[in-house]
């Protein structure tokens, strides 16, 4: 009885799993870890900072494209932490049929289902989750209205994507999830120890008079009540402990008391209610945006100080789902996966928005050395994209929060042949999906250009989201010293890896982060 009661219960603390983030696009910006709103020297300045347009001599057409994921909050290794638990568990049908059906549990099961608890609380923590981003654009830039220090255009047109996954639990009562609906448990504690040897006696524990394990037994006797609840408390505690959980950890405390307070209730006679009504589970949202961009940049001051705007029409497409735990134990993985391609276009809505972006470099030295600083605001009129409505949170829209990014760059040697750069949030972004998940990130990169060849490394944090260092390369080959053709790569990961050998996948070493850009190039320069 007891493992079916836990297992409910803990299959619903997938809480919070992971946020729109700055996003580096162009694998020359990439292969610097990032470090583009002061070193952009090519059409991707229409993206990292319209205002370095007319620094940048020539005409180029740059089709480019990017891919993106992030895992945050060790939520692989947890996610498969709890696919072999449950796995060793056994059939999870199974336990929710032995709830209803009032059977009693063993000591290995109730030590198995007290260990999923405790990993399915880290992987409901705060700032855990998953995001992906793809993108793709065709960019010409810059083109001087003017000739030199004149006002410079670039065009865009292209896309992208981003989607994120957030779990949501409610403990209201742990079993309404996935309660098969209309069932009256006739439950005591007594039968919900039936299966221990001793029953309920066989573990009395002097914890030590004031010891956190003291209080929290004491806790539990409260909730519990009745002749023998010093009996019961000592017992799931010992059982919890025997499973490996820190019975002392605030968060493991609150786990185990909600599914004590859940027992109580089935205890009383309580109904269990249908698990359409319980809003826990898993929320898939993601935005498409196709967009076309128009950039301008205005010098001033002999180029000294340059000013830049882009403005955007967008038409975005989002998605919105809620996939409830009480689905999990009637599919696998696959058939999950193919009932949300299956109804994809039913869960979308379209919108057209308008972005506005608003830059700024200034170029104080330029000999014997070239130094600049630039910052960048976008999205400053906050673009809403509407979504469709879900029946629990009544989600009504994906809202782009505004990004401010400033950077230096220092430029030596003929030819600029060496730069070295560093980019800075200003500010900190919140995840459209998940929430108490800022980001705010640095990026320090270098570039060697030198014939046929430019040589890129860099490296970036996102301290915001509390994430490991990640580091960066790459490089752009060129042929012809005026008419251009040029393709660059860039690649970056983060040095936190981890495995998954649960739900039919064997996969070793997946970084927690990774990146990956391409583009070809064609142009003159002058």
């Amino acid at each position: 009885m007891v493992v079916s009661l836990v297992a409910v219960g803990v299959v619903l603390l997938a809480g919070r799993l992971s946020a729109e983030e700055w996003l580096i696009e162009g694998p020359a910006a990439l292969g610097m870890g990032g470090a583009g709103v002061a070193a952009s020297t090519d059409s991707s300045s229409t993206y990292w900072n319209p205002a370095n347009l007319p620094l940048i001599r020539g005409l180029n057409v740059t089709g480019e494209g990017n891919f993106q994921f992030d895992l945050q909050g060790d939520l692989l290794t947890q996610a498969d932490d709890i696919g072999l638990l449950l796995t060793n568990a056994g059939n999870f049908s199974t336990l929710i049929d032995n709830l209803n059906a009032g059977a009693s549990a063993t000591p290995q099961d109730l030590q198995d289902a007290l260990a999923i608890i405790t990993a399915m609380t880290e992987l409901g923590a705060d700032g855990v989750g998953a995001v992906l981003n793809l993108s793709g654009h065709l960019r010409i830039a810059p083109i001087h209205l003017g000739g030199e220090n004149s006002l410079t255009v670039g065009v865009t047109v292209g896309g992208r994507a981003v989607a994120e996954i957030a779990g949501t639990f409610d403990g209201t009562d742990l079993f309404m999830a996935l309660a098969t609906g209309g069932v009256t448990a006739d439950l005591n504690w007594d039968n919900v120890f039936a299966g221990i040897p001793g029953g309920a006696q066989d573990h009395t524990i002097d914890w030590g008079a004031g010891s956190p394990e003291d209080d929290f037994a004491l806790d539990l006797e409260v909730i519990i009540s009745g002749a023998n609840a010093n009996l019961y408390a000592d017992e799931l505690l010992w059982q919890a402990q025997q499973a490996g959980v820190d019975i002392t950890d605030p968060g493991m405390q609150t786990a185990i008391t909600l599914l004590v307070q859940a027992t109580n209730n089935l205890a009383g006679g309580q109904q269990l209610a249908n698990s359409t009504l319980n809003p826990s589970g898993i929320t898939l949202k993601g935005i498409v945006v196709e967009e076309v961009a128009v950039s301008l940049g205005l010098p001033l001051f002999g180029g000294r100080v340059n000013l830049g705007v882009t403005g955007r029409m967008m038409d975005g497409k989002t998605y919105y789902n809620f996939l409830p735990f009480s689905g999990f134990n009637t599919g696998t993985a696959d058939s999950l996966i193919n009932d949300e391609l299956t109804n994809y276009s039913s869960k979308t809505t379209e919108t057209q928005q308008v972005g506005l972006d608003l830059a700024a470099t200034i170029e104080p030295i330029r000999f014997p050395f070239s130094l600049r600083v630039g910052v960048i605001a976008r999205n400053l009129n906050t673009p809403k994209f509407d979504m469709v409505d879900d029946d629990f949170f009544n989600a009504q829209f994906i809202e782009l929060e505004p990004q401010v990014r400033a950077g230096v760059a220092l430029s030596v040697g003929p030819k600029r042949m060496l730069t070295v750069a560093v980019d800075y949030d200003l500010v900190a972004t919140d995840s459209f999906a998940i929430t108490n998940l800022e980001h705010q990130s640095y990026s320090v990169g270098a570039a060697l250009r030198i014939p046929m060849l430019t040589l890129r490394a860099g490296m970036s944090q996102d301290f915001g989201a509390d994430a490991d260092p990640m580091y960066a390369a790459g490089f752009t080959f060129r042929l012809g010293p005026l008419a251009t053709f040029s393709v660059a790569v860039a690649g970056l990961t983060s040095t936190q890896i981890s495995d998954l050998s649960s739900g039919g996948f064997d996969i070793s070493d997946i970084p927690d982060t990774a990146a990956f850009s391409v583009s070809v190039s064609v142009g003159a320069t002058w």
